[in-house]
């Protein structure tokens, strides 16, 4: 589950997470990079039509950022 994967790569980032649903704050997220915070950030949207299609999607862009 792409949802799933992206709440666990959040955590791994911000050293935290958000409990439920809730958004890290904009203060959490400020640190990231603009790319990585919208990129993690759609990775947990709620609204499943935001995420990525599918994990091969995700990958390419993760390989962009080797």
């Amino acid at each position: 589950d792409l949802y799933s994967w992206g709440r666990i790569f959040l955590h791994a980032l911000l050293g935290e997470l958000p409990s439920g649903t809730q958004r890290p704050s904009d203060a959490t997220l400020a640190n990231l990079p603009t790319k990585l915070r919208q990129f993690v950030m759609d990775c947990v949207a709620l609204n499943p039509a935001r995420r990525p299609r599918d994990f091969s999607s995700i990958l390419k862009v993760l390989e962009k950022w080797q």
